[in-house]
């Protein structure tokens, strides 16, 4: 579990190998580790952003953070860039899972309510329609 910490966003990333395959990584974040993340957070029903890439030992990703219970939390929303000097070697695939306990540093963005986004977006689509 995560203890005393009451997560706020999270996100997730992979670097596959160079002798990999990227769909693996993909089909590491993206199928398989969305429910045990949301376990151990206790819940979140936003989309977990993530993305995966290619590339060599030491390479970097950028994980990208998005709130759990709104994807319009503009305060959570924020990126950290990761990398293991030794990691992945060209036939492994590095795994990143990582959670935000807060907002970003000094964030003061405050956006709509869920409502006021849910009505727009409506607005958009009917918009599209026509």
């Amino acid at each position: 579990a995560l203890g005393e910490i009451e997560p706020r966003a999270y996100g997730k990333g992979a670097i596959v190998g160079v002798a990999g395959d990227l769909e693996q990584g993909a089909a590491m974040i993206h199928v398989r580790v969305g429910l045990p993340i949301r376990r151990q957070a206790g819940g979140g029903s936003a989309l977990i952003p993530g993305n995966a890439k290619v590339g060599p030992m030491g390479g970097t990703i950028d994980i990208i953070f998005g709130g759990m219970e709104d994807s319009w939390d503009y305060d959570a929303m924020d990126t950290m860039t990761i990398s293991v000097p030794d990691a992945p070697k060209p036939d492994e695939i590095l795994l990143v899972i990582a959670f935000l306990g807060g907002t970003r540093p000094n964030a003061r963005i405050k956006g709509i309510s869920p409502e006021q986004v849910a009505v727009l977006v409506e607005k958009l689509r009917e918009s599209g329609s026509k």
